[in-house]
């Protein structure tokens, strides 16, 4: 006669495991959220000052990359391949993150790691990364630098501007309005990156609520090219004299309306001569990292949520450890009399 096994203290046991499994977890992996963020990362004076002062090239190149969050791993993956395009900076087009103090630390944690860059890399707000309330604009700017920001680099323009789709998106326009008096005539190119795209034919723009002025003022400056993110995919176009470009396949769910189909995970990168500019589109496969939506879900979530309530949190534990005790003893005191049993029948 067998021993009748109790599978409802056998799951009470794993899933007792399992949860504080998780927990130790969370622990052992929140410190990666302290670490300090490559000293290249950021929009601070120090970081484009590095640019400003670099010796004369002919030619160049840097990278834009969109809406990378999503903690699926293709983030990771496209920085791999941009790694070996060696590009002279980075420009993230916003929508990294959301907007909780976990989920930067997430973002911060990778960026340390997996995700480090060897050259400058700037991040430009999206209205996903900052909240009024959970993370406002003044907290993302104390970790990342200015919001709006501009820096010249072999002989061109860089401009970022702060649209996020709210009032705010006026100090962007009076911002690229103090460039009128820099005589932009005497630089190779201007390139301008935003987040949320202009009212341009053909663009989804329905959140931009910046006024119309801001198209005459690229045209003013003769910007060169204009990049944005926001909508999850790839769009290009010209008007006027201006190139019009979406990058958002950085790792954000892809768009799925009919239009939108063959939508793929990307980074551009974009070189530039003493007379040509160069679209060179590093895709990447779709992919599901589980490894990295668990390491997300423990930093920006778990271990928050242990840390606000730790009290409840280790009364918790403790409950569990005499739940898990008094299980096993049970199943281990049915073992033995059961054993002791079948000892004296045999006798």
């Amino acid at each position: 006669m067998a021993l009748k096994i109790s599978w409802t203290k056998v799951v009470l046991v794993i899933l007792l495991l399992a949860f504080m499994a998780i927990e130790a977890y969370a622990v052992l992996t929140h410190y990666q959220g302290d670490l300090p963020l490559p000293p290249l990362f950021g929009n601070f004076e120090t970081v484009r000052t590095t640019l400003q002062d670099a010796p004369p090239k002919e030619t160049f190149s840097f990278a834009v990359l969109g809406d990378p969050r999503g903690g699926n791993g293709i983030f990771e993956e496209i920085v791999k391949k941009l790694r070996t395009a060696a590009p002279d900076f980075v420009v993230l087009l916003g929508d990294c993150s959301k907007a909780t103090e976990g989920r930067h630390r997430y973002f911060q944690a990778q960026c340390a790691q997996e995700c480090a860059m060897s050259c400058p890399m700037f991040y430009l707000v999206g209205n996903n990364d900052i909240d009024p309330e959970h993370f406002p604009l003044s907290r993302f700017e104390a970790l990342y630098g200015p919001s709006l920001f501009s820096f010249e680099y072999q002989d061109c323009l860089f401009i970022a501007l702060r649209v996020v789709g709210d009032a705010s998106d006026r100090e962007s326009i009076d911002f690229l309005t103090s460039f009128l008096d820099r005589e932009t005539e005497k630089y190779r190119r201007v390139f301008v990156f935003m987040h949320i795209p202009p009212p341009v034919p053909g663009f989804d723009s329905k959140k931009f609520k910046a006024p119309g002025e801001l198209m005459a003022l690229f045209q003013q400056l003769k910007v060169d090219y204009v990049f944005t993110g926001h909508y999850h995919g790839y769009a290009r176009t010209q008007l006027g004299d201006t190139t019009y470009l979406i990058t958002g396949g950085g790792g954000s769910p892809l768009e799925r309306r009919k239009e939108d189909i063959g939508q793929f995970y990307h980074g551009i990168v974009i070189g530039v001569g003493p007379d040509h500019v160069s679209e060179r589109i590093m895709m990447v496969p779709r992919r599901y990292g589980w490894d990295e939506e668990l390491e997300q879900f423990s930093i920006a979530s778990v271990y928050p949520m242990m840390a606000r309530n730790w009290v409840t949190t280790c009364l918790l534990n403790i409950g569990l450890l005499f739940t898990l005790l008094g299980v096993t003893l049970s199943m281990r005191v049915r073992e033995r009399l059961w054993h002791n049993l079948r000892t004296v029948l045999y006798l």
